[in-house]
């Protein structure tokens, strides 16, 4: 079974992310503080929540897995953050609004075609 996890601090999105996946088949986890990374399985799919504090300096942690998969989310009026995901390297960025509207738009497999 393929494995999700997300990265955010807010309660609000995270709800939302267990809300939109619960019917789902894929294993879905919240990055905490204390996720060792070696418990995160290489070809796993991590949502960034770009908003979220330390996001940058996790992704930093983890970026030279080769087969995990990034899509990152920002809030469009906040320009710098998608600014700063890019430079970082991270190659799937897209405002929190499309996020949430692909993601509650049927299947996750649908939404993983970005």
């Amino acid at each position: 079974m393929k494995e999700i996890f997300y990265y955010t601090k807010d309660l609000i999105t995270s709800t939302k992310i267990k809300e939109l996946l619960k019917n789902e088949s894929y294993q879905l986890s919240k990055i905490k503080a204390n996720t060792n990374l070696t418990d995160i399985p290489e070809d796993a799919i991590i949502f960034l929540d770009l908003s979220a504090e330390g996001v940058f300096e996790y992704y930093n942690s983890i970026k030279s897995r080769k087969e995990t998969r990034f899509i990152a989310f920002y809030s469009h009026v906040q320009k710098e953050l998608y600014e700063r995901a890019s430079e970082c390297g991270i190659r799937e960025i897209i405002p929190r609004s499309k996020f949430f509207t692909k993601l509650s738009g049927g299947s996750i497999s649908s939404f993983l075609s970005i």
